[in-house]
This record gives structure tokens, C-alpha cells and sequence, in this order.
């Protein structure tokens, strides 16, 4: 079998193609291509803002793509489609700019489909660069899945138009009517969009979780972040992993800490991993409630060194107000680490275990600071932890994809 992979961007930090942004999404898109083609099946990727030489990323084709590429194969169709698209949704110049870019690519992405067989086309999310891509395999004729790694039009706190928020709401409304195959990260998600389909229930939507490598060792620990911080052997470590900004909701975390008793701030210093979109306002916060030294920002951390903070760590937290899956949750799992979060995420269906978690029923600071106090008094049976963590495995994602790829094609 042959598969084009098709995304907005993957993260690889220091490769100069795709280190543009480094995220959640840019890792995860990696890991599904990257073991399915290890499981035998024939993987290209291609994203919508690398420009790369062809060459080989484990068992991946990564295809190229120049500027040459995308003038050659021009096509009439997708540019007058893409300024039909920018008329009607009456988009900003930049945006505009991103839309036109996006529908000239279609012709070299439509070359690629006529020219090398694939049997299905896996594209990662939906949104104006996705849609051409939708239109080259619609106009082929060849076999699609869309895989959906969180919902933006059900959050106003997500930072899209509602334009965009449109384009998913439509592409949810057809795919249930013409059975456009849909995969998505979590119960939770599928179930928000039978609600907002009014279905009962859906051949069309499918759930596969994310993994993650669960090991524990996946990569050589190399730094002692107590040192690095000069955090004391008695105190605990929380990790709350994410780039900060409204979503991922880590103002809340600094509220509810500053509410602790003294007594367990004394035991308990948070670190923040991840870039801070606030333009520094997180540290301002911190600095006004006094918290310094327990609560410390550490910016990004990419992937080959995050080890080192997890096999540090006691717990991990995450107050997203959404949260299409947690992934952090899982890599804590797989250092035996207990997690706290709140129980309307939409992945708590499908990691949930009372002897791995910690939920908080309100969306309250107070609720969420008595669960910090909560999980730091309770005992928990790290072994358990990592062979709970052995459900959400990278090998059974991907055999998951692979079932379904073998039965669309089929």
C-alpha cells in the first residue's frame, strides 16, 4: 500500500525546512507517518510550508517541493477556486496571500496523486490549505482521510475567524452526508460532533488516540533539572507542558497555587514548558503573587531533552479549557507520573484510570487548587503508571491507522 501523508507543517527542530513551528501537532504528524511507514506501508509526506529536497526521514519519503515545482504545474482551476475564495470570505491581505499559496501548490499536489499511485491520501486537519488537497482527490477520484487532532469552531477562546471556524463546521456537515472518512484523537471529540450533527451515532467518524513512546527511556537523560533550577531533593516537581497562551490555560495554575497553604508551597515548585505567547505577562503574574521561586517558566524544551524533566518530575498538570488529547499526560504516564486535569476534557474517556489520575469536577481556581493539595497527599504506584501508559503506545496507533487504511481501501 501507498500513502501520501499531507499536513500544515511538521516540527523538527534544527532542520531548516521544518523547524519553523514546534508543536503538539507538528510532533504528532511526524509519529503517525513515521510508524506507519516503519510498520511496511509506503509513506510520502509533504507539508504546506516546507520547501525540501526529496530525502529519506527514517522510513519516510519526504517529497520535493521548490518554487519551480508549484509554477510549472499551475492550474487554471485551483487559482480561480483560490480567488473565489478570498472574494467571498473578504480575507485580510496576509491571509489572502496564505490562500492564493495554498491553491497555486494544488496543481504540483494534483501531479503528485496522478503520478504516483497511491492508494489513499491522509491529510492532517482542516482549514483553507487543506481544502485544495480535499478538491485534487475528489477530482481523481482517489480515496481520502482526514484525521481531525482537535476542534476549532466549538471554542471561542481558539484563535481562528469564524470563517475559518465555518470551514469546519461545513467539512463536519458533508462528511456525515457523503461519508467522507474522518478519524479524530479522542471520544470526547467524536461525541461533540454527533451532538452538533444530531447523530446518534456515525460510520463516517472514527476514534483513534494518539501515542507516545512509553518507555520511560526513549531518549539518554541528559541534565538534572533540580540543579539546573536549584530545586532541593525535598521538594516535588509538577510539570505543566504546553506553549503558554489563553488555551492552554496556565494563569489559571498560577491562580490556584497562589491559594495553597504555605505548607505545601514549601513542597511543591511548577515548571512551565513551553513558549510563552503572552509577551511575558505569565512572569508578570508570577512576580506580583511572589511565587518566583515555585513557580518558574522554563520556555520551550524540544523533544531530546524533555526527557530529562519527566524522569525528574512527580506529577503532571493540565488545565486546558480544550484539550483534543493530552499528549503530556500519557508522557507522564510513562514515567509513572500521576496527573491532575479537568474532567470535561475531551480525552478523559480514553485515559482515565482512578489509579493514574487525579480529576477536578469544577472549573473553578479554588476546585483546582484543592486538587493540586489532593494528588501531592495521595499514594501512587508508579508501576502501574507505566504499564497503564503501555495502552497508548506509537505501534498501536499506527496498526489502528493501517485497520483503516486497509478498509477504506478496500
Amino acid at each position: 500500500m501507498k500513502v501520501l501523508q499531507f499536513a500544515s507543517y511538521i516540527s523538527i527542530p534544527g532542520d531548516p525546512s521544518f523547524s519553523r513551528l514546534i508543536t503538539g501537532y507538528g510532533y504528532m504528524v511526524l509519529d503517525i507517518a513515521d510508524y506507519i511507514s516503519r510498520a511496511g506501508i509506503e509513506t510520502d509526506l509533504i507539508t504546506v510550508s516546507g520547501f525540501s529536497a526529496r530525502r529519506k526521514l527514517n522510513q519516510i519519503n519526504i517529497v520535493k517541493r521548490s518554487w519551480l515545482d508549484i509554477f510549472i504545474n499551475l492550474k487554471i482551476f485551483f487559482i480561480r477556486t483560490g480567488l473565489k475564495t478570498i472574494i467571498q470570505n473578504k480575507l485580510s491581505f496576509n491571509k489572502a496571500l496564505k490562500v492564493f499559496f495554498y491553491y497555486t501548490s494544488a496543481g504540483f499536489i494534483e501531479k503528485l496523486i496522478r503520478t504516483n499511485n497511491y492508494n489513499l491520501v491522509h491529510i492532517h486537519g482542516i482549514g483553507y490549505e487543506s481544502i485544495p488537497v480535499i478538491l485534487c482527490c475528489e477530482k481523481n477520484h482517489i480515496q481520502y482521510l482526514v484525521t481531525l487532532h482537535g476542534l476549532n469552531s466549538f471554542n471561542d477562546i481558539m484563535n481562528v475567524t469564524p470563517a475559518e471556524k465555518e470551514i469546519e463546521r461545513k467539512f463536519l456537515k458533508r462528511a456525515s452526508i457523503i461519508n467522507v472518512p474522518v478519524t479524530v484523537i479522542s471520544s470526547g471529540i467524536k461525541d461533540r460532533i454527533l451532538n452538533y450533527l444530531q447523530l446518534k451515532n456515525s460510520d463516517t467518524f472514527y476514534v483513534i488516540t494518539n501515542g507516545c513512546q512509553v518507555s520511560g527511556k526513549m531518549i539518554e537523560i541528559n541534565s538534572d533539572i533540580r540543579e539546573k533550577y536549584k530545586i532541593s531533593y525535598e521538594k516535588k516537581i509538577m510539570l505543566c507542558v504546553g506553549n503558554i497562551y489563553p488555551n492552554k490555560n496556565q494563569f489559571q495554575v498560577v491562580r490556584a497555587y497562589s491559594m495553597l497553604p504555605e505548607s505545601i508551597k514549601n513542597k511543591l515548585v511548577i515548571l512551565f514548558l513551553g513558549n510563552d505567547c503572552t509577551s511575558g505577562e505569565i512572569n508578570i503574574l508570577i512576580k506580583e503573587k511572589n511565587l518566583e521561586n515555585k513557580l518558574i517558566v522554563c520556555g520551550p524544551v524540544i523533544r531530546n531533552e524533555i526527557n530529562s524533566y519527566y524522569s525528574k518530575a512527580d506529577f503532571t498538570i493540565l488545565a486546558s479549557i480544550s484539550e483534543g488529547f493530552g499528549l503530556s499526560i500519557v508522557e507522564g504516564f510513562a514515567f509513572g507520573l500521576p496527573s491532575i486535569t479537568f474532567k470535561d476534557l475531551d480525552a478523559i474517556p480514553d485515559l482515565f484510570d482512578p489509579k493514574t489520575m487525579w480529576l477536578i469536577e469544577e472549573r473553578t481556581d479554588k476546585a483546582l487548587s484543592d486538587g493540586i493539595a489532593q494528588i501531592l497527599s495521595m499514594p501512587w504506584d508508579k508501576e502501574y503508571i507505566k504499564k497503564h501508559a503501555q495502552k497508548f503506545t506509537p505501534e498501536t496507533m499506527a496498526k489502528k491507522y493501517i485497520e483503516l487504511y486497509g478498509k477504506l481501501v478496500n
